[in-house]
């Protein structure tokens, strides 16, 4: 994909014919963060960081997932655990008003009671 010349111009063509030559020589790239040397062909150095790109990207994409499952998770414990349980409320709701009832029904009787006994008395 490199052109050795645009335009034509005296002179010979040996700077332009090297960078033409380039495409096709191994050169050596230093990755940075690795510190690891490799002997590729610019193309070929191309399609290395590609696809470590992707890989890493890919890696990425997973962590976010789990982070996101346990995420989640945690958040329905949560709601769980702080929200109101309705069935627990409706359990309670009932014993509540079956003893309501049964205390209504004792103070009824008492009242009874009480008026029989000041019925008797006069």
């Amino acid at each position: 994909l490199i052109r050795a010349y645009r335009e034509a111009v005296n002179g010979n063509f040996e700077v332009a014919n090297m960078m033409q030559q380039l495409q096709y020589d191994k050169i050596t790239f230093t990755d940075v963060y690795d510190r690891e040397e490799r002997q590729e062909t610019i193309s070929g150095y191309f399609r290395y960081i590609a696809s470590k790109v992707a890989s890493q990207t890919e890696g990425t994409q997973i962590t976010q997932e789990t982070k996101e499952a346990v995420y989640n998770s945690i958040k329905k414990e949560y709601k769980t655990i702080s929200e109101v349980s309705v069935d627990d409320e409706l359990v309670n709701l009932i014993k509540f008003q079956t003893g309501y009832s049964a205390n209504a029904k004792m103070i009824s009787a008492i009242d009874e009671m009480i008026t029989t006994l000041l019925g008797i008395k006069q």
